[in-house]
C-alpha cells in the first residue's frame, strides 16, 4: 500500500501526589533527563491545556529495542526524580511493575 499513515506520536503526562511538583516542571525534568543521554531529542508541548512529554518516532532504523531502552530509562529517570522529592519513599517504578 502507498503512502500507508502509522502513527508516530506519543504524549506522556506526569502526575505527583502530594502536588509538590507542576506536571509542567514533571514533563520538563524528565525531558531534560532524558536529553542529558544524549540519546534521544524530546520535547515538551501542550495537550489539552497540559504539559506533556512529546515523543516523536521518525527514524525508520527505530525498532523494539530503542522502544525498550527509552522505557528503561524513563523508569530511571522517574525513580531519580521521585528520590529526589520524596527521599528514599518515593515509589520505585521498577519494583511496582513488577508487584
Amino acid at each position: 500500500m502507498r503512502n500507508e499513515v502509522h502513527l508516530n506520536q506519543l504524549a506522556i503526562a506526569f502526575m505527583e501526589p502530594g502536588g509538590n511538583c507542576s506536571s509542567a516542571e514533571l514533563a520538563a525534568e524528565m525531558a531534560e533527563r532524558l536529553n542529558a543521554k544524549g540519546d534521544y531529542f524530546l520535547r515538551t508541548a501542550t495537550w489539552n491545556e497540559a504539559t506533556v512529554l512529546r515523543i516523536s518516532v521518525i527514524a525508520y532504523g527505530t525498532d523494539m529495542a530503542i522502544v525498550d531502552r527509552l522505557a528503561r530509562d524513563m523508569i530511571e529517570a522517574w525513580n531519580e526524580m521521585r528520590a529526589t522529592v520524596y527521599g528514599e519513599s518515593g515509589t520505585d517504578l521498577n519494583s511496582a511493575s513488577q508487584a
